[in-house]
């Protein structure tokens, strides 16, 4: 067993609006992101399974022709690897996703679709 202490985990900024704390198991990647108003996350497809949890905030959340708001500290959502899916930040926010394989990608900070995130005024 392994306990994670969030405060201890280094923050690494991604882009303009954008700034995560990832760790790692031989299993899965937890990332605990922050967000800020207006940033936007384009469509873009992967490989692992992700389990999206919003810890604060506010956002739309679309996949599959879907579009849902996301405005209720809770509110989740899981898509299959190679979905496409994309979120738009409507308040500064925090999310925590699992995905499943581990992402390497992240890892050796090789994730392309992340970087594309803009920040727009609404």
């Amino acid at each position: 067993m392994a306990w994670i202490d969030w405060e201890n985990v280094p923050e690494e900024i991604i882009v303009e609006g954008v700034r995560r704390k990832m760790v790692s198991s031989e299993n899965m990647t937890i990332v605990l992101w922050f967000w800020d108003k207006g940033v936007d996350l384009p469509a873009h497809t992967h490989p692992h399974e992700q389990f999206y949890y919003l810890v604060s905030g506010k956002a739309i959340f679309e996949s599959a022709g879907h579009k849902r708001l996301l405005d209720q500290p809770g509110s989740s959502w899981m898509v299959h690897g190679n979905v496409p899916h994309s979120t738009t930040y409507l308040e500064d926010s925090v999310t925590m996703d699992i995905f499943s394989p581990p992402r390497k990608d992240m890892m050796a900070g090789v994730d392309p679709y992340i970087r594309k995130a803009t920040k727009k005024p609404l």
